[in-house]
C-alpha cells in the first residue's frame, strides 16, 4: 500500500496543486495556455525525439504485443461510438470524439509519469515501443475519419482539399513530429550529436511537472453537469 501512495500521490499531487491554484487565482489562464503551449508544442516532442531516437527497438515488429493492445482498443471505441450514437442520440464528430476517449489513455501526461515511477526508464522498453506508433495511429485514423465524416457529399475537389487537411494536420503537429524524427533517425541508425541529445535531455526534465500541473489547472474549465451519463459511459468503457 505504501509503495502505490509512493507512486500515485507525487503525481496526483502535481495535478491537484495545478487545479487549486488556478481555482484560487494564483495562476490565470493567459499562464495556463503559456505553460500548455510549451509543454505540447516544445518540452513533450523534443522529450520523445530523445527518448525514441535511443532507445533500442525490436529487430522484427512485436505484432502480438500491438494486436494484444489494439484490438481491445478498437474494439472500447467502436462501444464509446455505438453508445453515443444510439443511447445519447449525439451528432457524428461527438460521436466519433466519444469513442476514442473511452479508448484513448492518457499515455503521456499520466501514464509516462506513473510508470516512470515505478520501473524507472530502463524498465519501460514496452511503453516506449507502443507510444512510437500510438499517437501516430489514433491522430491519423480521427483525423481522416472526422474530415471525411463531416461532408455529406465528396467531390474531386473536396477528396483534394481533404487531403491536403489531413497532410497538413499531420505534418504541423508537434508531437507527431517529434515521435517520426526519432523513431526515423533511430531505424536509419543515424547518431544525434551529443549537444542535440544534451538539450533534449534538458527538456525531457520539464515535461512531466509541467503537463501534470496545466493538466489540473485544466480541470477548473470542464464540468459534467447535463452530461453525467455520459461522463459516467466513458470512464465505464
Amino acid at each position: 500500500m505504501t509503495i502505490v501512495l509512493e507512486i500515485i500521490l507525487p503525481v496526483f499531487g502535481i495535478i491537484l496543486l495545478g487545479f487549486f491554484a488556478t481555482k484560487l487565482r494564483w495562476f490565470n489562464e493567459v499562464a495556463e495556455k503559456g505553460v500548455a503551449h510549451f509543454t505540447f508544442n516544445f518540452a513533450t516532442p523534443l522529450m520523445l525525439f530523445n527518448i525514441l531516437s535511443q532507445v533500442e527497438l525490436p529487430s522484427d515488429p512485436p505484432i502480438p504485443f500491438f494486436a494484444s493492445f489494439y484490438g481491445p482498443l478498437f474494439l472500447v471505441a467502436l462501444c464509446g461510438f455505438l453508445t453515443s450514437r444510439y443511447v445519447f442520440k449525439r451528432e457524428y464528430v461527438v460521436q466519433l470524439i466519444t469513442g476514442f476517449c473511452c479508448a484513448f489513455g492518457n499515455t503521456v501526461l499520466l501514464g509516462m509519469p506513473l510508470l516512470l515511477i515505478a520501473f524507472g526508464e530502463e524498465k519501460i522498453l514496452p511503453f516506449y515501443i507502443l507510444l512510437s506508433v500510438h499517437g501516430l495511429t489514433l491522430f491519423t485514423i480521427l483525423t481522416v475519419l472526422l474530415e471525411f465524416g463531416t461532408r455529406e457529399k465528396i467531390g474531386d475537389d473536396d477528396k483534394g482539399t481533404i487531403l491536403k487537411t489531413i497532410t497538413k494536420a499531420l505534418f504541423t503537429n508537434p508531437i507527431l513530429m517529434g515521435i517520426v524524427f526519432g523513431i526515423g533517425l533511430n531505424l536509419l541508425s543515424i547518431p544525434v550529436p551529443p549537444a542535440i541529445l544534451t538539450l533534449t535531455g534538458l527538456m525531457k526534465g520539464a515535461v512531466i511537472p509541467a503537463s501534470l500541473f496545466v493538466l489540473g489547472a485544466s480541470l477548473t474549465r470542464y464540468g459534467i453537469k447535463g452530461r453525467v451519463w455520459e461522463s459516467c459511459s466513458v470512464v465505464f468503457y
